[in-house]
């Protein structure tokens, strides 16, 4: 998705409003820029779920902000977006829960059950933790 700049500004605009109104609560913050060329991916492989009308901008900017950030010695934001889309299409973790029976039905399944379907798939025991925030 291309910005045009009236758009561009008015979304900085509003995120610097945001920042200043609650400057009192928080110590410091984080200034995230816009990875603007991978912006038509991370809205096709990347959605924001809790608002799926959202452009996505706050949401991978929490993304950035709480999970991005520990890679900065070694990732920039960009690099850290870049690198997530390519760990996605690299595995298809739909596919590999699909394969061991773990369906997107509303069904119920044991953590166990879906650490051990991407484990015997990649190697490695994913960490999984249930959301209990009811918004």
């Amino acid at each position: 998705m291309e910005f045009k700049n009236s758009t561009f500004i008015k979304l900085l605009i509003v995120q610097c409003l945001s920042v200043f109104g609650l400057a009192q609560n928080f110590d410091f913050f984080y200034f995230v820029q816009q990875v603007s060329d991978l912006i038509s991916s991370l809205q096709k492989s990347w959605p924001t779920l809790a608002c799926p009308s959202g452009n996505g901008l706050s949401f991978w900017s929490h993304e950035w902000a709480k999970h991005g950030t520990c890679s900065e010695a070694v990732l920039d934001q960009h690099g850290y977006f870049k690198s997530a889309l390519k760990l996605k299409a690299q595995i298809d973790l739909l596919q590999i829960l699909l394969g061991a029976g773990i369906n997107p039905d509303g069904g119920s399944y044991s953590i166990s059950s879906i650490q051990n379907a991407v484990r015997n798939a990649i190697g490695s025991t994913p960490g999984i933790e249930c959301n209990v925030d009811a918004s």
